[in-house]
């Protein structure tokens, strides 16, 4: 669970932070509020986009959602507060970048005067104004997780709820999954009431057999569950291995392992982990990427490594400083480091690999959005380490991904054509070239053997686009 109180005012100094002028780290403050970042992404000009909440200190409970748009330097674009006149009280968990400039964003909104807290999915045009919004559920439901595409491309979204929630009311707390079209009309929503009385949501993953991985927490027990593509549960994992265990992330690996992240808590505290399980949910490790804190998020890297953030606390016990570890597939540590230890009240809620391989953390710090970029040893990139590229970074979309018979490749920007596509096998060899010419292009690969493959853009030469697939 991702939820954060504030209970020091003091907090609210200076919006800014102490950041070294060459470093790529940024500080969004607001003249009129604190902030909370919660995830980021990056978009297809090479920017990036996050989202969180903002409070207005109004003297009346003003709470509402807040993007900020960056180009590739992290230098701020736009800034939007996505909020209606009914809506009193919002928050923002996701942003979902489409290759037309367009978003999707979730989270939840609370109605005025009524106090309904519902799931709420948006869409917004290219400079964050709302082309429609959308929301779910009856009285009290909360969004969380992030809003995902599914195989068949629609979008699933969910949250928790307290209360009755329609078509199905229950009385107690229940998880609740909900998949839509592209605009946001229902396809199916489903309610998993399980044992105790509290459940919070932290994220939701659309795994390659078409179903969804869905990771919270009840009670104080961490809590793991698998459906079919209908949402239909197939198992259930409830764990205690301490006081309160709490699973905040998770990501499926291309043999259909999964990989969660959160914490455990005891007298010291909280103590960050990492816990690999095969598809049927059999544990396979656990490991603590550093000694306390919690982890917020987890990717895997093009090199099949783990990145985890999330924070570690200060000297004090409060929560401090971002956090960042590097792990292998095996669950050992290859390093782990504190971002920056001058930052007050700060958290890394969010990890991607950008275009070039550096890894972008996105979250709280200093009573705003922080963004950072970091190499691939967890350096801070700096202006005079950061790539400057004469060919700028190409965003590629490739779906499906896993695929069986055709796998396409859809490019952004058409200006930078022609390109050459080149696929590896994962002993680096060559198995397919091919100049491209067109926006999108598709590659036969049924005679491939199954397993991961890799792939390279290439602008006379030069990289500007990597990545991987699974063929099954």
């Amino acid at each position: 669970m991702k939820t954060k109180f504030i209970l020091l005012p003091f907090l609210f100094l200076a919006v800014g932070g102490t950041l070294h002028a060459q470093d790529w780290q940024h500080i969004y403050g607001h003249n009129f509020g604190m902030s909370w970042g919660y995830d980021v992404q990056q978009t297809a000009d090479s920017g990036f986009i996050m989202i969180g909440d903002i409070d207005y200190p109004t003297g009346a409970i003003r709470h509402y959602i807040r993007l900020v748009k960056t180009d590739k330097n992290g230098d701020t674009i736009w800034t939007n507060i996505h909020h209606d006149f009914h809506v009193m009280f919002a928050q923002g968990r996701a942003v979902l970048p489409l290759d037309n400039g367009e978003y999707y964003i979730s989270g939840t909104s609370t109605f005025n005067p009524s106090f309904q807290q519902r799931i709420h999915l948006a869409k917004l045009d290219a400079q964050g104004d709302t082309i429609w919004t959308k929301d779910y559920g009856f009285n009290t439901a909360n969004g969380e997780g992030r809003v995902r595409f599914t195989l068949d491309n629609h979008l699933i979204i969910g949250g928790h709820t307290n209360s009755n929630f329609q078509p199905t009311p229950v009385i107690n707390q229940a998880i609740i999954l909900v998949k839509t079209d592209l605009n946001g009309d229902t396809s199916w929503t489903r309610q998993y009431p399980y044992l105790g009385s509290f459940q919070e949501l932290g994220e939701i993953v659309a795994t390659q057999d078409s179903g969804y991985l869905v990771v919270g927490s009840t009670n104080s027990a961490s809590l793991i569950f698998k459906t079919d593509a209908n949402g239909d549960t197939l198992w259930t994992l409830h764990n205690s291995n301490s006081t309160s265990d709490e699973v905040n992330t998770v990501i499926e690996l291309p043999n259909s392992d999964f990989v969660v992240g959160g914490s455990f808590s005891g007298f010291a505290g909280y103590s960050p982990t990492l816990v690999r399980y095969d598809k049927n949910g059999n544990q396979i490790w656990m490991s603590f990427p550093w000694n306390f804190g919690k982890v917020y998020d987890v990717m895997l890297t093009t090199d099949n490594y783990l990145i985890a953030t999330g924070y570690s606390p200060d000297s004090s016990g409060i929560e401090g400083f971002p956090h960042i570890a590097k792990l292998d597939l095996q669950g050992n540590i290859v390093w782990q480091k504190v971002i920056n230890d001058t930052l007050n009240y700060a958290f890394g809620e969010a990890v991607i690999e950008a275009f070039d391989g550096d890894y972008v953390i996105g979250g709280t710090a200093n009573g705003g959005f922080y963004l950072v970029r970091l190499d691939t040893s967890g350096t801070v990139v700096t202006t005079s380490t950061f790539p400057i590229k004469s060919t700028p970074q190409v965003a590629v979309r490739v779906f499906p991904n896993p695929a069986t018979a055709m796998i396409n490749f859809k490019i952004a920007i058409s200006d930078y054509l022609p390109l050459t596509l080149k696929i590896f096998d994962t002993h680096g060899k060559v198995v397919q070239e091919k100049i491209i010419n067109q926006s999108s292009t598709s590659v036969d690969i049924q005679h491939y053997a199954k397993g991961i493959y890799f792939y390279g853009f290439y602008n006379k030469n030069e990289l500007v686009n990597s990545g991987k697939f699974l063929k099954r």
